[in-house]
């Protein structure tokens, strides 16, 4: 296997996008679902 590469504050703070850093390892981030989403199962549960 390959060695995992670490990253720090620094290099996250040159990133574009949507990314978080947890413990050195970068995730990217989903995007919030849209207000559709959230209102299709209000319209079920009634």
């Amino acid at each position: 296997m390959g060695a995992v590469e670490y990253y720090t504050y620094d290099d996250y703070c040159l990133w574009e996008g949507n990314w978080e850093l947890i413990s050195g390892v970068p995730l990217a981030m989903a995007p919030a679902p849209m207000i559709n989403h959230q209102i299709i199962p209000k319209i079920i549960m009634i």
